[in-house]
């Protein structure tokens, strides 16, 4: 029988309140008992779409808008699983689920989660309503077929799960928003059934649990004797490790824990989420607590002193300290920076959207100047805080990156963390100048790369320690930010592999540990060891003094014997120092097996290579490419209709210019099967900047040309769409650039109105370094390089 039932303490609304004593259901409804045509209400609350049940099903019928929801007036407690029925309905998205939402009528400030037809992706909307992903799963599968997507969620622990059809699809994934209202989510056109919220199962919790020693990591403080305060969100939420005090007489080695304090609760001295440490000018330690809106204080002890309220200020997420000891606080979710007295006092405030979007981090140079991260804007806003209480907007800073934490060194360089936005999936540390000009750059590309959110201390030497808050680590950064880089040169049956280990204090000298496995199994199991030898190496100044910076220290390994043109794959240690220790692929799943008080050498990522082939032979690569090409356009709107004969031969010649050019400057090792189809009928639906690539998929397929071909033949898709500017007798001066367009993986897309043979070398080039990452070769970096960015070992940066 369909029905709605509603947990009276949950939600009262008479007519539709059925008991049933043995199934605790909070609320679940099947959308029978409304009339067709109704949008759900009283029950439900659209903020966004066009929503109508039609024969027992709820529709979201606008076809162009992300993110768009309905809403209920229900906040789960305890354990809960909240789950939904979700079908596609023609478009290349999909639907899911919203809840710890903190407004019924935005998506803002909540958790997120949405089975699209190939990929399951979960995270949580920032203050704008932009989405944050934190994890996928691909489905390995394209349907747009009914799926009951779900999630289980510990609140006292922050940690959920994500479920499809029942299996466990993602593990352990941590909260945002800890407590809200819940509701449907729809991206593109879907229709839903069988919402239900219900206490959780014993399987569906499987696998949330506390990490040890560091539970989603976020806040940093040094504090005496090299000693590292970390903040997470663990049974004790500060943790005290040591790096290594060479001059300490205590019995504590690098990376050991020193001590725990501030259990994780709600009472006096307990925090849920602890977001930013700080000391203060008596030694005590500050601690600023996202979900209890709350600034802990505790002495050098861990003793707690006092605390005062945030209270006007909602998720604050970030805290410094000013001069005379003013605390200042940034919330994103308020769009505010705030002054409060050392005692709780609120001075100062400013909450102002013309100036932030998002205020995401905060901290005070040494100059007293108040530098807020403001990754909406992507830029650095510079404050200052005068005698007279008053907080003045003094200039901004370019950055971009949507940063999550900004700490200076002691030359005044600014250290900016954050995601990459489109060039990346992870996350990066990067050094600045007071004036925006970028120097270098990290992002742990050996051991698995980071997180997009983290945050960062300065420590002794100006070594930067980052805290990876997905992989439950530690990330020790040298001064300059660089990173192991693997080169592998091929000759005969034999490689050799050099990588440089960078010269970190105490722990990275030619003597240190370290070793290499490589093996033809991916998996590892069948793999060969052996020792490995420093080419180079680099002593600190004095000899002595373990915390001296050195160089880098090169190591080589050379192999022999291998066979010829197979693909081998390999590790090596040590990269970066990490705390704890162990294998990047072990930390990023949660699953950390050991915690050692030495210094247990982190490996590497796993890399690939292929073997020189036999004697007289050569190796190159052979990708096709189809170029599908849209006469008709709608671009927001704005709508575009071209002719067969408009095409002309321009496009054809100009990609068979760019197949030359990677033929050429590859030393004929990557050869481009360019292939073509014209869409006629379809319309490339320009609504996210470019069309989705499972519309096209789905144009192409459709598209009379294609008959008797099939677009899973492809390696890679570019999708050109004719505008009014684009002309086909235009001739190309070679190596013109313009124009521009955007390529997620394996997908290109752009506007044939700029330099269509530029266009394709360089939005291509995106595809050919995500191809090399992921079959584990040293990536080029990003397809728009500047000084901080190493242009790769098969390229330079001609294509910019």
């Amino acid at each position: 029988m369909k029905q709605i039932i509603i947990a009276a303490a949950a939600l009262c609304w008479l007519g539709a309140l059925t008991a049933f004593a043995q199934e605790p259901v909070m609320f679940r409804d099947d959308f029978s008992k409304y009339a067709n045509g109704a949008d759900g209400s009283p029950v439900w609350k659209p903020f966004l779409g066009k929503w109508e049940v039609k024969d027992g099903r709820y529709f979201q019928s606008v076809n162009d808008q992300y993110d768009q929801g309905s809403s209920l007036a229900i906040q789960p407690k305890g354990r809960y699983t909240i789950s939904v029925k979700v079908k596609a309905e023609g478009g290349p998205a999909g639907g899911g689920l919203f809840w710890n939402m903190t407004n019924r009528e935005t998506r803002a400030n909540c958790q997120m989660v949405r089975v699209d037809p190939e990929f399951v992706i979960w995270g949580w909307e920032d203050t704008q309503g932009n989405f944050q992903q934190t994890g996928i799963f691909n489905t390995g599968v394209t349907s747009d077929s009914e799926h009951t997507l779900s999630v289980a969620v510990d609140p006292e622990l922050g940690k959920y799960n994500v479920l499809l059809d029942g299996k466990i699809v993602g593990r352990n994934a941590d909260l945002r928003y800890y407590e809200g209202y819940c509701g449907i989510q729809s991206s593109l056109a879907n229709s839903f059934d069988d919402f239900e919220v219900r206490p959780a199962k014993a399987v569906e919790l499987e696998g949330l649990e506390i990490v040890k020693p560091f539970n989603s990591p976020r806040a940093l403080a040094m504090g005496q004797l090299d000693r590292l305060y970390v903040g997470h969100r663990g049974k004790n939420t500060i943790t005290v490790v040591s790096t290594g005090d060479p001059l300490s007489a205590l019995p504590y080695t690098f990376g050991s824990v020193v001590h725990e304090f501030a259990p994780r609760g709600k009472g006096e001295g307990e925090m849920l989420d602890p977001v930013a440490l700080v000391f203060d000018r008596e030694g005590n330690l500050l601690a600023l607590d996202r979900q209890r809106n709350s600034v802990n204080v505790f002495d050098r002890t861990g003793r707690f002193v006092r605390s005062f309220s945030t209270y006007f200020l909602f998720n604050p997420t970030d805290m410094a300290l000013l001069p005379g000891g003013e605390v200042v606080v940034v919330s994103p979710g308020s769009n505010a920076v705030a002054v409060f007295s050392p005692e709780g006092k609120q001075l100062a405030s400013v909450s102002d959207s013309n100036v932030f979007k998002g205020p995401e981090t905060v901290t005070v140079d040494a100059g007293g100047r108040i530098l807020v991260g403001d990754p909406g804007n992507h830029r650095i806003v510079v404050f200052s805080y005068g005698s007279d209480g008053q907080l003045r907007q003094g200039g901004t800073i370019p950055a971009w990156l949507i940063g999550s934490s900004l700490r200076t060194n002691s030359k005044g360089e600014l250290f900016y963390a954050g995601g990459l936005g489109y060039y990346e999936a992870g996350g990066c540390v990067r050094s600045i100048t007071q004036r925006g000009q970028r120097l270098s750059h990290f992002a742990g590309f050996s051991i698995g790369g980071l997180s997009r959110e983290g945050g960062l201390v300065v420590g002794p030497n100006d070594v930067v320690y980052y805290a990876d808050t997905t992989a439950n680590r530690i990330v020790m950064i040298p001064p300059d930010l660089s990173e192991p880089r693997p080169r592998v040169d091929v000759a005969g049956d034999g490689a050799t592999i050099t990588w440089a280990t960078p010269g970190l204090p105490g722990w990275n000298t030619p003597d240190s540990p370290v070793a290499f496995r490589y093996g033809t199994d991916k998996k590892g199991d069948t793999w060969h060891s052996m020792n490995v030898v420093a080419a180079s190496a680099a002593i600190s100044a004095s000899g002595k003094d373990e915390r001296t910076l050195g160089p880098a220290v090169t190591r080589r390994v050379t192999l022999s014997k291998l066979k010829p043109n197979t693909t081998y794959y390999y590790t090596f240690s040590p990269t970066v120092t990490t705390i704890p220790a162990g294998d990047p692929a072990v930390e990023a799943s949660a699953e950390i097996s050991r915690f050692k008080k030495t210094v247990d050498p982190t490996y590497s990522k796993t890399y690939s290579f292929l073997s020189a082939p036999p004697k007289g032979q050569r190796q190159y690569v052979t990708l096709r490419v189809l170029n599908a090409i849209y006469l008709k356009t709608d671009n927001k709107g704005v709508k575009f209709e071209a002719k067969r004969e408009d095409i002309g031969d321009r496009i054809r010649l100009m990609a068979e210019r760019a197949k030359e050019f990677y033929w050429r400057n590859t030393g004929f090792r990557l050869n481009l099967e360019m292939d073509y189809v014209v869409i006629d009928e379809a319309v490339a639906d320009i609504k996210e900047a470019i069309p989705p690539l499972e519309q096209v998929r789905k144009d192409v397929a459709a598209a009379t040309d294609f008959a008797g071909r099939k677009v899973a033949n492809y390696d890679s898709i570019n999708a050109i769409w004719l505008t009014p500017r684009y002309s086909k007798d235009q001739k190309e001066q070679l190596g013109r650039v313009g124009g521009g367009g955007l390529t997620p993986y394996g997908y290109s897309a752009f506007a044939a109105d700029g330099m269509v043979a530029w266009l394709i070398v360089h939005e291509y080039n995106h595809q050919v370094d995500a191809f090399f990452d992921r079959a584990g070769y040293p990536e080029f970096w990003l397809n728009h390089p500047d000084e901080t960015i190493h242009s790769g070992r098969f390229g330079g940066q001609y294509d910019c």
